[in-house]
């Protein structure tokens, strides 16, 4: 909504509310409330500004267009048959190839600035971006072109240039060195992406001071009004205990943000390896391939076959931004995708506990090929494990904020408990299906945690240490790497310092790994076997039946009846005694699942031909 419009509603209320009568209050109420929100809907719709450099309709000397000021030296306005003007050396004279192509927001006029051979002389300009949002990514859009002016007795850039610097706030200075020549006969675009650190800052312009005083050199410079585009933000992705040979699809596109209003991300723009010129929609490394739709802008990965650890690519998507009536995307800052597949395990001497105002707990466990497992249920607010003499983190690891806590855990994309719509700590309650924090200590003593966050989330998210040693400061600090015996037992103790209300519930176990459960695909084709076994509802049968059904093991026949196993809304929380080898259909996640005495799982397709 633009600013005009909100004042027409201003002045429609004023005219309103004079003519006011007690009939007609509420309708001013409205009038008022609409002018309200008007204004805070165009603060909303922000709008980053910068100066057009063709303010100027005609060459002239020593000058600068309408909000854009001379930094040093003798800036000069152009256009595309004479350069500059007289009052400055070799102004006023036509360019050697005349008439030079307009750029491509066909401006008549432009900036002009020379390397005149020393720094002293150096011949700069600036215009100032406003209405940033700092910490916002953008990007500016210049186009440029060197030229040759080298007729008279003064000639005024005998030479092409063959580098100028660009330059926003205090950044560093950006080097431009291929710039187009009129003899190409077409202007470069360049690009300048920067981070915004105040709401407004310089846009500067330097030629550089390499040529010799007698032999300068010029670059033409435009730019567009407003030529300058909020880049999209992508997300990272974390994706822990992914199932081992099964493909993982990511909404990228559907979670990326784009700010400048009118303006979307567009679905076939995600770019798997921004390093490579180009949008590359598929990567494919030893760890599997990764692919694009560009129809809807998922990214989905799939595992080379027996695959475990992880999986990590940089990934960039483009927004629909137009410049000039041509479509000129801006490009993200790249963003991670972290794949973790671990090794199918399952759990063994499970031991329950419940401990509280400081005591301590002892678990005993054997030799395991797999490690630690440590579930906890219920927590306030701390806790601290110790592995074989060693402690899991330099300091009890603690999740709360406030007095008499020191946090120093968060999630991997830096939200924290107790922020926001992140419950605390304390206030979530787990179980054995789903608990509140989950950790694993590998057989190779490399230490990941996990947590909830909130009850009515009961997936498990990354988390990281923060803060160093003393717990203070904001640098990511790595779990201690641990012990762990394979040939011998293994001594873990749980503990927690005293601050207050202090508990701690759950089960550890050790770990095996396993052969991931799967399911096969039916055979198909040619007939090889009879079917033996099978469960019909019609009244009649065909002779031979079932062995004139093919390849099958168990055959389920009916003209207008379908098998329908238990479904549950959740297994998870409606289940309440759970029995190993239990089968449902969980109707949140829309699949059969199997219960193998320690967790759910879906039933997928993960066999190898072999097995």
């Amino acid at each position: 909504m633009s600013i005009n419009r909100c004042s027409a509603i201003f002045e429609s209320w004023k005219t309103n509310l004079k003519s006011s009568t007690n009939n007609t209050r509420i309708m001013n109420r409205k009038w008022f409330i609409t002018f309200c929100l008007c204004f805070i809907l165009t603060g909303i719709m922000h709008a980053q500004k910068i100066s057009a450099s063709n303010g100027v309709s005609s060459p002239c000397a020593i000058c600068a267009p309408p909000n854009w000021s001379v930094i040093s030296g003798t800036p000069d306005i152009s256009n595309r048959n004479i350069v500059a003007a007289s009052g400055t050396s070799g102004g006023g004279q036509s360019w050697t190839n005349a008439p030079l192509p307009l750029p491509p927001n066909n401006h008549l006029t432009w900036i002009t600035i020379r390397d005149v051979g020393t720094k002293a002389g150096e011949e700069s300009i600036k215009t100032t971006i406003s209405e940033l949002m700092v910490g916002r990514d953008y990007e500016v859009v210049i186009y440029s072109l060197s030229a040759m002016a080298d007729r008279g007795s003064t000639k005024y850039s005998p030479s092409y240039i063959d580098k100028y610097d660009f330059q926003v706030g205090t950044y560093p200075r950006i080097s431009v060195t291929q710039v187009n020549r009129d003899t190409n006969n077409s202007w470069g675009t360049n690009r300048l992406v920067f981070t915004a650190q105040n709401t407004s800052m310089d846009l500067s312009f330097f030629p550089g001071f390499n040529a010799s005083t007698s032999s300068f050199e010029s670059v033409n410079i435009s730019v567009t009004l407003n030529s300058i585009n909020t880049l999209p933000v992508g997300k990272d992705f974390f994706v822990s205990a992914a199932l081992k040979d099964q493909p993982v699809t990511l909404n990228v596109v559907e979670n990326a943000v784009e700010y400048d209003e009118g303006q979307f991300v567009q679905n076939g723009s995600v770019d798997l390896d921004p390093a490579t010129p180009g949008i590359q929609s598929t990567y494919t490394d030893a760890k599997g391939t990764w692919t694009v739709n560009t129809s809807n802008g998922q990214v989905t990965f799939v595992p080379t076959r027996g695959f475990e650890g992880q999986a990590i690519i940089e990934y960039t998507v483009q927004d629909n931004y137009v410049l000039d009536g041509i479509l000129s995307p801006g490009t993200s800052i790249p963003k991670t995708i972290i794949i973790t597949i671990p090794p199918c395990t399952t759990a063994v001497t499970k031991e329950n506990f419940e401990v509280a105002d400081g005591v301590t707990k002892t678990f005993m466990m054997p030799a395991t090929d797999y490690g630690f497992q440590f579930d906890i249920y219920s927590l306030d607010n701390s806790f601290q494990l110790n592995i074989n003499g060693i402690d899991l983190a330099n300091e009890e690891i603690d999740f709360q904020p406030g007095t008499g806590a020191k946090q120093n855990i968060r999630f991997f994309d830096g939200t924290k408990h107790g922020e926001g719509s992140i419950s605390q700590i304390y206030d979530i309650e787990g179980d054995s299906q789903s608990p509140v924090i989950r950790i694993k200590i590998a057989s190779d003593g490399s230490i990941s945690l996990q947590a909830r966050k909130s009850n009515a989330d009961r997936a498990l998210y990354d988390m990281e240490l923060y803060g160093i040693v003393g717990g203070t400061g904001s640098t990511n600090v790595a779990f201690n790497t641990v012990t762990w015996n394979n040939a011998a037992s293994n001594t873990v103790i749980a503990s927690q310092h005293v601050v207050g209300a202090t508990h701690m519930s759950g089960n550890g176990s050790g770990l095996i790994k396993v052969e991931c459960p799967c399911t096969k695909e039916p055979k198909t084709g040619i007939n090889t076997t009879i079917t033996n076994v099978a469960i019909s509802t019609n009244t009649t049968i065909k002779s031979n039946w079932p062995a004139n059904i093919p390849n099958g093991a168990l055959v389920l026949d009916s003209s207008s009846k379908g098998l329908v196993i238990t479904r549950i809304n959740n297994v998870l929380t409606d289940i309440k005694a759970p029995v190993e080898g239990m089968i449902a259909y969980d109707e949140t996640d829309k699949c059969v699942k199997l219960y193998n005495g320690y967790i759910w799982n879906c039933l997928k397709n993960s066999c190898t031909n072999e097995r």
